[in-house]
């Protein structure tokens, strides 16, 4: 299997090797011969002429893997659009906009720049399904045992060969028309200025002035960044993390040391809003904000309730089974008909989840109404609805942290800031080095991981999730522990999650003792 939690990611290594899908899967390289090899397998899944289009992230050997998928799409006679370096909410748009079959986005997201991979999203906007990857994957191993691989050019077309589209500047106007109708201004709880960290990503040549232009003075700090991704964006911080001023001023972290050095946070109104950081490729968000005596994380958790507290009337979200305990009660609690959908890890399961609510629920009245649908990640990933650029009426859903900023700041604006609920406990350990093949969810090790579980929380019954097929978890009321492993790093995952932050101690103890007998199991090499 090439693909993980979104998509396929791993360090890139540009020199040619034997087989470039062994060297993914077990030694987690990113070849431009498995980006060709890619391009030939979705070649096979659309008729001949049809459009491909591809953009990118700011990664110094992202080009490259362009021109090898782009290269492999040509040589089938597809039409290859180049979108340029766009956020994957812009190339998202732009795969709707030139009525794509496939819109291919070449990033590791939040990764070291080091690494890279490609994200595929269909004609519709919706990211590739297991049963599709599955088929991808196939047909890639496939195709190499057919030594396919003989075929691999030495020198692949430039990239000035293939027809371009400007995947940020619509992005840019999309997103310009919405400050435009969002009535945002400065208020009291938006520092000034708000810090951006848009990750050394697209956004940092942009985000900052059209904030500014609508009213809040904005300014970016990842231009200071020596590469995407490093001492900067949301893949660096972490859900929950909290720093004292003295901390803070200490950090290596560009937007908590920017923010610490110009705002001090005893001065501040609690709970402002000091700074806002996207990941590399600008599909998520998190929020920094003051607390007493220093700076805290705003989590995609917290950010989903506000911004659902701020709606109308009855919405349905959908929050992976990281998600907040408490929040997910507290957003059932705000309106008696919200509906709460638990789905597996990664941004696509909130989409396919929301799409499924929204087509049984939807009428002809309503459909050219905006639908009042969010998935909710804490990881700060925030699925919410778009227009379709060409179609009239029609909906679709996507991840793109700048509109989940644009409606955080609208949150604040209209008032529903200042109460914050309770949040419930959550405690995430990763683990490694590990052997992956060590834990499926089914095998010896986790039956009795599971029996661990049940001997001390007794209540605690196993839920299944589609999508999540080595995925441990086990449920009671108010309690929640998950075992996975990752599908963007090399480590194995414990998360526990409860309602109550209080007494806690046994759930503690309990982690400690799975973190005990995984850390011995998974450094076995066998």
């Amino acid at each position: 299997m090439l693909f993980g939690t979104d998509g396929i990611r791993g360090k890139v290594c540009l020199e040619s090797c034997s087989d470039p899908v062994d060297a993914l899967v077990n030694e987690r390289k990113i070849t431009p011969d498995l980006l060709w090899l890619v391009g030939h397998v979705l070649s096979m899944k659309v008729e001949k002429h049809s459009r491909v289009i591809i953009g990118w992230d700011n990664r110094p050997d992202n080009p490259v893997l362009v021109q090898a998928l782009a290269n492999a799409l040509d040589d089938e006679e597809i039409e290859v659009i180049l979108a340029g370096i766009c956020a994957t909410p812009g190339l998202h748009g732009a795969t709707l906009l030139n009525q794509c079959e496939f819109g291919c986005m070449i990033t590791a997201s939040h990764n070291p720049v080091q690494d890279s991979g490609i994200k595929i999203f269909n004609k519709n906007g919706l990211k590739t399904s297991p049963e599709q990857e599955l088929e991808i994957s196939r047909l890639a191993h496939d195709l190499w045992q057919e030594e396919i691989g003989e075929l691999i050019p030495n020198t692949y077309k430039p990239l000035s060969a293939y027809e371009k589209f400007d995947a940020d500047g619509f992005h840019q106007q999309e997103i310009e028309t919405l400050l435009q109708t969002s009535e945002i201004k400065h208020h009291l709880q938006i520092s000034r200025p708000l810090f951006i960290d848009s990750s050394k990503g697209a956004a940092a040549s942009w985000l900052a002035k059209h904030l500014t232009n609508s009213g809040i003075e904005a300014v970016e700090v990842s231009k200071k960044a020596k590469a995407l991704n490093e001492n900067c964006g949301a893949g660096e911080l972490s859900p929950g993390q909290r720093w004292s001023l003295n901390d803070a001023k200490k950090e290596a972290h560009l937007l908590i040391k920017s923010i610490s050095t110009t705002h001090d946070s005893s001065i501040l109104p609690p709970k402002s809003l000091v700074g806002m950081a996207l990941d590399g490729d600008g599909d998520r968000c998190l929020g920094v904000i003051t607390h007493e005596s220093g700076y805290e994380v705003i989590d995609g958790d917290l950010m989903g309730y506000l911004i659902t507290r701020n709606m109308a009337s009855k919405s349905t979200l959908a929050a992976s089974i990281e998600s907040d305990l408490a929040l997910k009660h507290h957003i059932q609690n705000l309106h008696r008909e919200n509906e709460v959908i638990q789905t597996a890890v990664g941004d696509r399961w909130l989409s396919y989840a929301l799409m499924e609510a929204y087509s049984q629920n939807s009428d002809q009245e309503t459909s050219k109404i905006l639908p009042l649908l969010i998935g909710i990640e804490d990881s700060g990933h925030l699925v919410m609805p778009r227009k379709h650029p060409l179609i009239e009426g029609q909906w679709c859903l996507v991840g793109d942290g700048v509109r989940c900023m644009i409606r955080l700041l609208q949150v604040i604006v209209n008032g529903f800031f200042k109460e914050f609920p309770s949040t419930g406990f959550k405690n995430r350990i990763s683990i490694k080095p590990f052997n992956r093949k060590l834990w499926n969810g089914e095998n010896e090790l986790s039956r009795n991981i599971e029996k661990l579980i049940q001997s001390n929380h007794p209540s605690a019954k196993r839920t299944y999730i589609d999508g999540e097929n080595n995925l441990l978890l086990m449920q009671a009321e108010g309690f929640s522990i998950g075992i996975r492993n990752s599908g963007t790093e090399e480590k194995i995952s414990i998360s526990l999650r409860l309602r109550e932050r209080e007494s806690n101690e046994i759930f503690l103890t309990t982690l400690e003792k799975i973190k005990q007998i995984l850390s011995e199991q998974m450094s076995r090499i066998d």
